[in-house]
């Protein structure tokens, strides 16, 4: 059974801050990859799970974007997370057991999706939780590839920490979050701190959250993001062109390459000494290949930058391809 909702016309930012993070390729997102929601009255407005968000041109495109109740997503949600041992998803970082209860709880939440997406429209994306959870009417996720050498840099330096929270507050008035690694959907949405005003979630290995009241919040990250690497002297190039070749070692340093993994490796060349060539895709490539090198070329920007990032271990990259809302994603990259 599908829930519909009571409105009908998407806001008109949804679209323009799905085509402004959408088209900073890969710096900001990579593929299908991130997600943006706009809460209206008691409706949540999110991309669709696997659609691209440079292609939420409009509401004409209206298997692209979904619409949920806020309030019986929100409930449901609730009594999903009854019994869930939160200590032990965090001592581990990992907390996917196919055999365990949490496994049941992930498949419930992916059938959660469909049942709350409003027919009428796209299905949910997998991050739809933290969209709900989060009280500000904006929440941006997207794949920021700054801001992964920048949790690198800073998580283990309590000093360097304060520094950026000093500055965040002091100079846009925004609340800064550190989050450690988790399965992207259901479980990292159980460890979200929920504040009020601006707030910046900073993902180990994954990206950042924006939640705000204002859609100005994206011109802010855009100014904070070029300030932050500054303060901190991290290294970064923006706004490339798209190189013929992008080459490189292979490194598995954040959750969408996983999910293109099999994808990249139909279009590497090797050229020795464990360095692969990616050739640009053509205008008449499939989106499976253009994800699959917006993703490559994600990966070698941050190799680029610190060749000793850390890269997610195998027991994580197992957990993400068994996640049941990962299925449909991976599937398609085979």
């Amino acid at each position: 059974m599908s829930l519909k909702v009571s409105e009908s016309f998407p806001p008109q930012e949804l679209f323009t801050l799905s085509e402004n993070v959408g088209r900073r390729i890969p710096d900001w997102t990579q593929g299908a990859g991130g997600n943006i929601s706009v809460k209206s009255k008691n409706s949540l407005w999110i991309k669709a799970s696997g659609e691209r968000l440079s292609d939420i041109a409009g509401p004409a495109e209206r298997n692209r974007f979904a619409r949920l109740d806020c309030v019986k997503f929100a409930q449901e949600f609730q009594i999903l997370q009854q019994g869930i041992d939160r200590t032990k998803i965090k001592q581990s970082s990992v907390g996917f057991d196919p055999s365990g209860g949490l496994f049941e709880k992930e498949k419930k939440y992916s059938e959660m999706l469909k049942v709350f997406s409003d027919p009428e429209f796209g299905k949910a994306s997998m991050e739809t939780a933290f969209h709900i959870k989060l009280p500000q009417k904006y929440v941006l996720h997207f794949h920021a590839l700054s801001f992964i050498l920048i949790h690198e840099l800073t998580s283990a330096d309590p000093a360097l920490m304060a520094q950026v929270q000093k500055l965040l507050r002091a100079k846009y008035q925004i609340s800064c979050h550190w989050v450690d690694l988790f399965l992207p959907g259901f479980q990292l949405s159980l460890f979200l701190e929920v504040g009020a005003g601006d707030q910046i979630y900073i993902l180990k290995n994954h990206g950042i959250i924006l939640a705000s009241d204002s859609e100005t919040i994206l011109s802010k990250f855009e100014v904070l993001e070029k300030d932050l690497l500054k303060e901190l002297d991290v290294a970064w190039e923006f706004n490339q062109a798209v190189p013929e070749n992008v080459g490189g070692p292979i490194k598995v340093f954040f959750p969408d390459f996983i999910i293109f993994k099999n994808e990249i490796k139909k279009h590497l060349k090797n050229s020795g000494d464990k360095k692969y060539f990616f050739s640009r895709p053509s205008p008449e490539a499939t989106k499976e290949e253009r994800g699959a090198f917006e993703n490559w070329w994600a990966t070698q920007k941050l190799f680029a930058s610190n060749p000793h990032l850390a890269e997610l271990s195998i027991d994580f990259q197992r957990e993400v391809l068994g996640l049941p809302t990962e299925k449909e994603r991976f599937n398609k990259s085979r």
